[in-house]
């Protein structure tokens, strides 16, 4: 360690080469009779591209995140200019992130596949720190035979594309080389044909809406279906995007009704999952039939065409939906 007592001499020259900590190389050395400055030249910001999923699902929507890494730079401000392949990727929305705490420009031109972004630190405060600049969600348009690439537009010593613009050197660029694309590839991904019964339907032509959640990761998809019988079913459901191949938990949940749990094993492709019997009563949807649910009757007594309070479905609020509610008390989702 340089500036130390110790019992062997440490001699450095113009000679010499001298690592940091982080093993990069020191340089600009400067001899000044016995004694040695020694001036790290710091490294280049960059610009990280992410995405949870390599391998998307069709006509899901998912997520790619820019982030920043200044790497001990003083940065007073960003510009992105993203690009994407518009017949694969439809542009959803944009969420900015806690990195900068001001966005300016914000464009997007899906003719081209092309949005730019800045942002700027605050007067006397740059931002020296690793984090999450932006956000943005695209739509899987069709599947891909090859992965396709989320980049960014990227020359050097240029100021009107991506660039890291440091905060006390006017016109510098941190960035020293493009930031590395995302590949991502679309493909069907996995549907799921699903039956379910419910308890003491009576109804018909009642539609349903409700949702299947895959659990752990827990993606989220939304189904609705016209009834005709106690019997609902539904064919051919997009899943989402995840990790397919491995045993998940499919959670059912129709509205009116608590939700009930499938194990099985989701493929690319089509699954196929019996849900078999769904208890009624739920009418707020908090996962327990209780006296919430009762109130939510009695506040309606007699009402018609209630297909959440009329637990049923024969047209009408009354004692009927009383009985099953009391069948089921207390009874919570099946999870």
């Amino acid at each position: 360690m340089i500036g130390t007592s110790a019992t062997t001499a440490l001699t450095i020259d113009s000679s010499s080469v001298v690592y940091a900590p982080d093993y990069s190389t020191l340089t600009n050395l400067s001899f000044s009779g016995s004694s040695v400055s020694l001036l790290a030249v710091q490294p280049d910001a960059t610009i990280n591209i992410k995405s949870n999923y390599d391998l998307w699902a069709v006509n899901d929507t998912q997520d790619i995140i820019f982030e920043l890494d200044s790497r001990g730079n003083e940065v007073a401000g960003a510009d992105l200019v993203v690009r994407y392949d518009k017949d694969f990727f439809q542009y959803q929305s944009m969420e900015w992130m806690n990195l900068f705490p001001n966005q300016h420009g914000f464009s997007v031109d899906q003719e081209s596949g092309k949005i730019t972004i800045s942002g700027t630190a605050n007067q006397g405060s740059p931002i020296n720190a690793k984090g999450n600049m932006v956000k943005l969600s695209f739509l899987a348009l069709s599947q891909t035979s090859e992965p396709k690439d989320f980049w960014l537009e990227w020359t050097s010593d240029s100021t009107t594309d991506t660039n890291v613009v440091a905060y006390n050197l006017i016109n510098t660029d941190l960035l020293a080389f493009a930031p590395i694309a995302k590949s991502v590839t679309v493909g069907g991904g996995a549907t799921l044909d699903f039956s379910f019964n419910l308890l003491h339907f009576l109804g018909t032509n009642v539609n349903r809406s409700g949702s299947i959640t895959v659990a752990e990761p827990n993606v989220l998809s939304n189904f609705s279906t016209t009834l005709t019988s106690a019997t609902g079913s539904v064919a051919g459901h997009n899943l989402g995007t995840f990790p397919f191949g491995s045993e998940y938990n499919l959670i059912l949940k129709v509205d009116g009704y608590l939700k009930k749990a499938v194990s099985t094993t989701i493929n690319i492709g089509s699954n196929s999952v019996v849900f078999g019997d769904l208890k009624p009563g739920d009418i707020n949807n908090d996962g327990v039939v209780n006296s919430y649910d009762l109130y939510e009757i009695y506040n309606n007594w007699n009402v018609t065409w209630l297909p959440m309070q009329d637990l049923n479905a024969d047209g009408k609020v009354n004692s009927f939906d009383v009985g099953i509610l009391y069948s089921y008390f207390n009874n919570t989702d099946i999870i």
